[in-house]
């Protein structure tokens, strides 16, 4: 018969009632906070409607846009009321951001790349708009790690979060694709995340699809795009007067740097198993908001945790100013200022993605820049607490 190790488990009863505190801090938190008359929790409203009672229902007009394969990690939240959901997505998105900083050493890195994300603007606007931003991060963490570790549950687990959101994430995607097939070795990684992910999408889009892609094409989501919530590339240059082609000559320069970037290692060593830093995921994923038909200015925080914040890691005073860059925002988001933010943020991404492109395309030339221990990488929460080598 099996001793039990009293240490052992002290620990593990500390962690379940620190577990339990703190869940009951963030909903405690959360549902005395007066929302009468404010913007607090203006997308949560409408989405735990959504997702009420543990059902998901779509609606033609306002409501979750989110695809019912992503849909299903929110599910539970609608079995609880209004405010206790939303302190319980605030917590799940703040714990999934500290997670999705890679851990370097010296440790103070690490513990400031922390502070820095969960602080930031972005985050908070996170927290208080109750939004998905969180998922979307985690997931795109974990193709990063998975797609290095050739790990298909993880890969499967991550492209079933990152999109969430899949503007966002659609070039990150593409590239890995075409990475796969090309790469015969990797093929079977790829057959294998590819049928895990089918074996939730299939079935979820057979039970609401219907609903979701009605919610999509509906007249009010319609009415988004373009407008001052939409930072794309070709939304900020149309709102300035300038003609649709000019928009779509920058949206085709953007995908076109940026998949030359990406694949400029597989084709100059097409027998080579390429990386998938987090730096060019961050590029990909800033090129892919920038060329999306919509994107609102929440979804910069993905680009910061996932791009700028490992960068910080790397190269503490460029690293520092864009994360400054994305924090300036907070003395414009005001409706007086709202026309400006959203140039602001369409500026924003643009120097990040520029940023991100010229540290990708150097470090192709210098391969050991993205080799050293735990600069590049994060582990998935599961094995998080193992010690970098």
């Amino acid at each position: 018969m099996p001793t039990i190790n009293p240490a052992r488990l002290l620990l593990w009863l500390g962690l379940v009632l620190a577990g339990i505190v703190i869940v009951a801090l963030f909903v405690g938190f959360f549902e005395h906070i007066p929302i009468e008359n404010t913007s607090f929790a203006i997308d949560w409203h409408s989405f735990h409607q959504a997702v009420k009672g543990g059902n998901l229902v779509y609606a033609p007009t306002d409501g979750l846009r989110v695809p019912p394969w992503s849909a299903l990690f929110i599910m539970p939240l609608g079995f609880f009321s209004f405010a206790a959901s939303w302190g319980l997505l605030a917590m799940i998105s703040f714990g999934l951001l500290v997670f999705s900083v890679p851990r370097v050493f010296p440790r103070w890195k690490h513990l400031m790349a922390v502070l820095l994300l969960t602080s930031s603007f972005l985050a908070l606007r996170l927290a208080a708009d109750g939004n998905f931003e969180g998922f979307i991060v985690a997931g795109a963490a974990l193709i990063v790690y998975a797609y290095r570790k050739q790990h298909a549950g993880w890969m499967a687990l991550g492209v079933l979060l990152a999109t969430f959101k899949p503007q966002a994430v659609v070039l990150l995607l593409v590239v890995i694709a075409v990475d796969l097939i090309a790469q015969p070795a990797r093929r079977p990684f790829a057959l294998k995340a590819g049928a895990l992910v089918l074996a939730i999408v299939i079935p979820s889009m057979l039970w609401r699809g219907e609903g979701w892609l009605a919610s999509l094409l509906g007249e009010n989501y319609q009415n988004y795009t373009g407008n001052y919530l939409d930072i794309s590339l070709s939304s900020a240059l149309t709102r300035l007067g300038l003609p649709a082609f000019i928009g779509l000559i920058g949206r085709l320069v953007v995908v076109a740097v940026s998949v030359w970037i990406a694949w400029r290692p597989l084709w100059r060593t097409p027998n080579k198993p390429s990386l998938l830093s987090r730096e060019k995921a961050g590029m990909l994923i800033a090129a892919s908001l920038l060329i999306s038909p919509y994107a609102a200015g929440n979804t910069v925080l993905v680009v910061l945790a996932i791009g700028v914040i490992p960068l910080f890691q790397k190269r503490f005073w460029l690293g520092g100013l864009l994360i400054l860059l994305s924090d300036a925002a907070i003395f414009l988001h005001n409706t007086a200022y709202l026309t400006v933010i959203s140039y602001y943020w369409t500026a924003y991404l643009v120097v990040v993605w520029a940023v991100l492109a010229v540290v990708t395309w150097n470090a192709v030339e210098q391969p050991t820049a993205v080799s050293k221990p735990g600069l590049s990488t994060v582990k998935p929460m599961a094995v998080i607490f193992e010690p970098e080598v």
